[in-house]
């Protein structure tokens, strides 16, 4: 009887403290499970990653014999897209002077219809003078004339010819003449609407276009030739 009750005691006491083993016991299999939940995460995306890298060195041990070959294509693309970058760049800049070009013209041209206008005033003018100075001239000229008829009715008549024969000429006649001639301006009202001007040029245009339409294709074709010579000397440059 009393051994019994020892045991009891002992065995009363051992199981009051495991307890407190059981909740450590309980805490560790929760870090136990959160750790294998963690590793089967990692493991799962280690996999996935392994797959993933298996996968692309697959497919480049199939590229790899054609890479050598893309290679040089991808030079060769490179070439052509230099190439054609440079013939850009000349188009760009042709197209660029063009614009500048059209822009100056159209303020040229109503300059044009000034200066014409300004031309044919001054022409007026000196032709006013010149024939002013043609009259005089040719007065004088008939009084000179008049005076060595007189002179040879009086007394150049009983002079001999030998004793000076200068004296028996006529007198020297003098005009008053261009070096050379230029051409005629175009006739441009400048009292009309600046519309107006533009429609009777674009009028005379169209009229004069059967006329000197060879001539302008030809000079349009010089243009395009010498435009293409320019642009391929250019792009030789840049590429040396």
């Amino acid at each position: 009887m009393f051994s019994s009750t020892i045991d009891t005691e002992e065995l009363e006491e051992r199981t009051s403290k495991l307890e407190p083993y059981l909740s450590q016991l309980d805490t560790l299999l929760n870090k136990i499970n959160t750790n294998c939940t963690y590793m089967q995460t990692k493991y799962k995306r280690f996999s996935d990653f392994y797959r993933l890298a298996t996968s692309c060195y697959n497919e480049s041990e199939k590229m790899a014999p054609n890479i050598p070959n893309k290679v040089v294509q991808i030079d060769e693309l490179q070439t052509v897209f230099h190439q054609r970058r440079i013939n850009s760049d000349v188009i760009f800049e042709e197209i660029r002077d063009l614009t500048l070009w059209y822009t100056l013209f159209q303020t040229s041209y109503g300059k044009l219809l000034h200066e014409i206008d300004r031309r044919r005033k001054v022409h007026e003018i000196h032709q006013q003078k010149i024939d002013a100075f043609n009259s005089e001239i040719h007065k004088m000229y008939e009084e000179e004339e008049l005076c060595r008829q007189q002179f040879f009715e009086e007394s150049g008549k009983y002079l001999p010819v030998s004793l000076c024969p200068s004296i028996m000429e006529r007198p020297t006649k003098y005009t008053i003449s261009p070096e050379h001639y230029s051409t005629n301006l175009p006739v441009i009202p400048l009292d009309t609407e600046e519309d107006e001007l533009q429609l009777t040029y674009s009028g005379s245009m169209r009229e004069g276009e059967n006329e000197h339409g060879n001539r302008r294709d030809a000079v349009t074709s010089s243009i395009i030739e010498d435009t293409e010579h320019h642009r391929e000397a250019t792009i030789q440059n840049q590429n040396k």
